[in-house]
């Protein structure tokens, strides 16, 4: 064999089974630019209308899942077709807040109710959208928790604060309830209780609403709120896949050379 093709196996033995930083900084890149050229923006929401008996709702648009890019047009199309008067559910951990404020504003022309079902979690941008509702409700288990608006180098984002400041000021928020809602930093989650609704005047029904209840829901998550480390915020599941797979590699060496970690 060859003197390069040694090296580039050698090369390729070394990547694959004992990665440095460096390996993994490319090949995330590499990874993240293949799956784009491959499959576009990473997957969204799904978005889909239930129908009802029509008392009080004709239908229920259920969204779930991550806001990504197009959920906001998609949502419109499902808006579009869903029999009248419908209800809007939600059980996502967020994503992109323009997405989240555009559905936001599409409910509120319309005057829609908004819900988060029991078992189901509603935070971050998903939970601005929630607040566009008229009704809101909130079911018994149900979460919805807020952060603010912050850059990849964890700086607060003024610009998006603002944008997000006008939205929920033409929701009628106040300023202290704006600022409770933007306070968290984006590793943590406000998690809103009937306290701190009543204090902010931030108004919900703490209920299912009738026949809602009954559509077929997606299966939904656990009761306890997730635990969001910032690596889902700045590099997303995906990366972060990778990094606890690459650190796992590392542990496993360790405990194989040095015996277990005391």
């Amino acid at each position: 064999m060859s003197t390069f093709f040694k090296s580039f196996f050698k090369g390729l033995y070394q990547v694959i089974f004992r990665p440095t930083w460096t390996d993994l900084v490319i090949g995330t890149i590499v990874i993240a630019i293949m799956m784009y050229l491959v499959g576009g923006p990473a997957r969204g929401a799904t978005i889909e209308v239930v129908p009802l008996s029509g008392k009080p709702f004709a239908s229920v648009i259920t969204v779930t899942g991550g806001f990504g890019e197009g959920d906001d047009r998609a949502f419109r199309a499902k808006l579009a077709s869903a029999p009248q008067p419908a209800i809007v559910s939600f059980n996502s951990p967020g994503g992109l807040l323009s997405v989240g404020l555009d559905i936001g504003e599409r409910i509120k022309e319309r005057g829609m109710p908004t819900v988060v079902p029991d078992l189901m979690t509603c935070a971050s941008a998903c939970a601005f959208a929630w607040l566009s509702g008229s009704p809101r409700y909130l079911g018994k288990t149900g979460r919805v928790g807020f952060h603010g608006v912050y850059e990849v180098n964890r700086e607060v984002s003024r610009s998006g604060n603002a944008v997000l400041g006008a939205y929920l000021g033409r929701l009628g928020m106040s300023s202290s309830a704006i600022i409770y809602m933007t306070s968290a930093p984006p590793e943590q989650l406000e998690w809103l209780t009937k306290a701190q609704a009543a204090r902010y005047s931030i108004a919900f029904i703490q209920d299912n609403p009738a026949m809602v209840s009954a559509a077929k829901w997606p299966d939904p998550p656990s009761a306890k709120p997730p635990e969001l480390s910032p690596l889902h915020y700045y590099l997303g599941t995906g990366v972060l896949a990778v990094v606890n797979a690459f650190q796992s590699q590392q542990q496993a060496i360790h405990e194989r050379d040095y015996g277990p970690r005391q």
